[in-house]
């Protein structure tokens, strides 16, 4: 019979006071001690195969959730980014948990999204092999941005060359989000609030 390999534990680094942990979040969220924790704040996996990545198929599980709720000190908050597509999923997972949902915060931007719809003009040209014609630069595109991935923000401003890509500029699978929904949920308190604060 084959013995299992017992995993070395997880090493921080410091920085004065605090402890930087660098693996997978579930394992070192088993590594912690019960209620060490006063808060949580993370930005996930948002669930919507961002430019056909693996690693975000999905919003975190219960279990991960589950994990937080128990590092968290009585009273301790989460907060948890998420994409307007599925914050939903995220929020309902957290309360699954054992978290009570305290409220929805939200990150404002302008000009600065990943858009999540696919150009369909863009598409059209690809799929017909055809190159597109520079007629400008995009003034709202972010240095060092660029991508092959059709839809997201490039460089330039390009006209539509095959017929379908004519009949079909402007439209889009989506629209560009100007904001990222954030979950606020805070673990159970001990007793009433004043307590779980004398605690």
């Amino acid at each position: 019979m084959l013995k299992k390999k017992k995993r070395k534990a997880l090493k921080p680094r410091s920085f004065g006071k605090h402890k930087l942990y660098r693996g997978d979040c579930l394992r070192v969220l088993r590594q912690l001690p019960d209620a060490c924790l006063d808060s949580i704040v993370t930005d996930p996996p948002y669930g919507i195969s961002f430019m056909g990545k693996k690693w975000d198929y999905d919003v975190p599980s219960i279990r991960i959730w589950k994990e937080c709720l128990r590092v968290l000190k009585p009273g301790g908050c989460l907060v948890s980014f998420a994409s307007t597509r599925t914050q939903h999923k995220m929020a309902t997972r957290i309360e699954a948990a054992g978290f009570e949902i305290r409220d929805m915060l939200a990150w404002c931007y302008s000009g600065q999204a990943t858009p999540k719809s696919m150009d369909v003009s863009k598409a059209f040209d690809k799929a017909a092999g055809v190159e597109r014609r520079i007629i400008g630069e995009n003034k709202n595109h972010r240095k060092g941005v660029d991508s092959k991935h059709v839809g997201t923000s490039s460089k330039f401003v390009t006209a539509p060359t095959s017929p379908d890509a004519v009949r079909w500029d402007g439209f889009g699978t989506g629209i560009k989000p100007c904001y990222e929904p954030i979950t606020w949920a805070r673990k159970p308190h001990t007793g009433t609030v004043i307590e779980n604060l004398k605690k």
